[in-house]
């Protein structure tokens, strides 16, 4: 079915990689990192930072908050990660989050990820969150998370 519809697919996947780089890329307080400039042709992943945030701190209220899930960190690249975001030492950002794009996504989910992110860089998490050595926990979380997992 994939190789079918391969055309298809991977012109949805640039269409929506597209929606997603661009849409990073009008948000006040959002900055994009790519080894490869407009002119290349690229997959549906993109790497950001919100001004003030920690990543991991994004990628716990991205989930908690939203429902979405990223990456957080270096992604196993650690020397391409630190040359992307600069001295790691000085004002710039250590670690990135990651987000890409899978089959199943379309439009409707990047409008909700972009949303998202707009609204953390601009008001910042509504959850009050704890760095414990397990990540960023939140405080005060309305939501019912005692239900048993599937197995």
């Amino acid at each position: 079915a994939l190789t079918a519809h391969r055309p298809a697919i991977a012109a949805d996947e640039n269409q929506v990689g597209e929606q997603m780089r661009a849409g990073l890329g009008e948000r006040k307080g959002v900055t994009t990192y790519s080894i490869f400039g407009p002119e290349h042709d690229r997959v549906a992943v993109a790497c950001c930072t919100i001004e003030g945030l920690d990543s991991s701190l994004v990628s716990a209220v991205l989930s908690a908050e939203y429902g979405i899930g990223v990456r957080d960190g270096k992604f196993c690249a650690h020397l391409l990660v630190e040359e992307l975001l600069g001295n790691p030492h000085g004002d710039a950002p250590e670690t990135a989050v990651r987000a890409s794009i899978g089959l199943g996504n379309n439009t409707e989910h990047m409008n909700r990820l972009l949303d998202a992110i707009g609204s953390l860089a601009h008001q910042g998490p509504a959850f009050e969150y704890q760095h414990t050595p397990q990540g960023w926990i939140p405080t005060n979380d309305p939501r019912d998370i005692t239900l048993p997992r599937p197995l």
